[in-house]
């Protein structure tokens, strides 16, 4: 049996397993985290993720080494097939979509990528590759996470990352993020609407538990899945995960356009406005960080039509020992030939906690404590 064949038959289904991928900082804004004291979050950041063996010789060939076929003379791709990119180099023939998007300079490929003392072990390498750590250096939280520990995301951000296709969260990992793991914009809706936001609690894992439902529970209310996306995708395990994907970075763009006939705005986005306009009160009560933990009711009583002139109105309903609940009401102004009327579109009532820089509960400012 030779190599190829061999390859074929004995790690076909470690190929044929599903890509991950993981989009950074998620909400109302898109963005992506660099460390930095206030993170202007401007930016979102894609990172697909291929598990199983890639063959990097046959990906970017280097067609003008003589090592090259003489070291593979029945693997080696003909220097005739192969997509010239460089006077050195070239990509496999199946990459030749990308060439024009290399020759415009919007790809770059980093070849010879690795760190000293590399570890054979497959496991302990992608741990270090989740990680970013050096081989003797073992670290609990990934590289994101602990970007996001030094420079958190703005409280009204849904999550600050979501991975799509995988349960391992990767570079994710760790208590310095907060992260979800979806591989079904619609399951993903359908099993939030059984989860409830609950108080928090004095019993540190029930109040994990308690904190996860919560997010699951905030990041439906961002996601819309109800835009059509212009591309076809192809249904492999791949294509359903960049589906996946472009759906939920779809939910994280104010509408420009007609949903069908009626020109209506995404639901989705009127419900992060909501949040945004909700957690300006309570900020500006606690006097410093706030988390939204509960959307306590929403209600849609018109739609918001492109081109409406909307108005978010938010006041503090109560302020507990930690907890602010918010009021928040909406109303869109509309009219033609000069002629302009205010309509109540939403109403929603939602709870924000006064946070630390830890992200731990801490006492609203003016509250009286009791002894």
């Amino acid at each position: 049996m030779n190599r190829r064949r061999f390859l074929r038959s004995g790690l076909g289904a470690i190929a044929a397993r599903p890509a991950s991928l993981v989009i950074g900082a998620l909400g109302a804004d898109m963005a992506w985290a660099t460390p930095r004291a206030q993170p202007a979050y401007q930016r979102l950041l894609i990172l697909v993720e291929l598990k199983g063996g890639n063959d990097g010789f046959n990906t970017v060939v280097p067609y003008t080494d003589p090592a090259y076929y003489a070291l593979r003379p029945k693997l080696a791709i003909p220097r005739d097939h192969v997509v010239q990119v460089t006077d050195r180099v070239g990509f496999h023939p199946a990459l030749q979509s990308l060439q024009p998007l290399f020759d415009r300079g919007r790809l770059a490929v980093l070849l010879g990528v690795g760190y000293p003392a590399p570890n054979l072990s497959h496991f302990r390498s992608i741990e270090i590759w989740d990680t970013a750590s050096s081989s003797d250096r073992y670290l609990a939280d990934g590289w994101l996470a602990r970007t996001f520990a030094q420079a958190a995301t703005p409280s009204r951000f849904a999550a600050d990352g979501v991975v799509i296709g995988s349960n391992d969260m990767g570079p994710l990992a760790g208590s310095g993020a907060r992260a979800l793991a979806l591989a079904n914009t619609d399951q993903f809706l359908q099993r939030a609407k059984l989860a409830r936001s609950e108080p928090s609690t004095g019993n540190p894992a029930l109040a994990h538990i308690l904190k996860v439902e919560s997010d699951v529970v905030r990041a439906a209310t961002h996601l819309d899945t109800s835009r059509t996306l212009a591309t076809d995708f192809p249904g492999t395990p791949f294509g359903n995960v960049v589906r996946t994907a472009c759906h939920v970075a779809a939910s994280l763009v104010p509408p420009c356009g007609a949903l069908g006939g009626s020109r209506r705005a995404n639901a989705g986005w009127v419900m992060s406005q909501v949040d945004i306009a909700g957690s300006v009160a309570a900020w500006d009560r606690a006097q410093g960080p706030i988390v939204t933990v509960a959307v306590n009711s929403f209600v849609f009583k018109e739609p918001v039509f492109v081109g409406d002139l909307v108005s978010f109105y938010a006041r503090v309903l109560k302020v507990g020992r930690t907890s602010i609940t918010v009021d928040v009401v909406v109303y869109a102004q509309r009219g033609r030939q000069g002629r302009h009327t205010a309509v109540k579109v939403t109403e929603a009532q939602l709870t924000y906690v006064a946070v630390n820089e830890k992200r731990e509960p801490r006492v609203v400012p003016g509250v009286i404590q009791e002894a």
